[in-house]
């Protein structure tokens, strides 16, 4: 799905850079949010310590003339319903509400079949859209 996202993005007129698993810095401040909301802070399974967090899409347009960042992350519909991606979504977007960056979330349902299919078929090959195709409509 984040392939397809980006393809989108890419051929948008109004993109002007693009930013994948952009970091949520300093760890101290999603710390901080984590600790307001009373939820625990992702962490290194190997280390235990304070995990960096990530934006799945940073995404600077053109909106009038002026340059404006907007940050999307990207998730099946079917993970929104467990409790510790919400939580960690809270994180984020708590992160970027308080530097003044839009932050939303996308899931497939927000990406057209048939545009992320073409685009798909422009750059993986007629195979690949094929799976992308059928493994979509099987999610839905």
């Amino acid at each position: 799905m984040e392939r397809n996202y980006f393809y989108l993005l890419e051929y948008s007129d109004s993109v002007i850079d693009i930013r994948e698993q952009f970091p949520l810095l300093p760890v101290a401040e999603t710390i901080v949010i984590a600790d307001e909301l009373g939820i625990k802070h992702p962490t290194n399974p190997k280390t235990g310590e304070p995990a960096e967090m990530t934006t799945d899409f940073l995404v600077t347009i053109n909106n009038n003339g002026q340059s404006q960042h907007l940050t999307r992350t990207l998730k099946y519909k079917d993970e929104l319903m467990d409790e510790r991606v919400l939580e960690k979504f809270e994180i984020e977007r708590i992160y970027w509400e308080r530097n003044e960056v839009d932050w939303g979330i996308v899931t497939e349902l927000e990406i057209p079949k048939t545009m992320a299919a073409h685009n798909c078929f422009c750059t993986c090959g007629e195979r690949n859209s094929r799976i992308l195709i059928e493994s979509n409509f099987r999610r839905s």
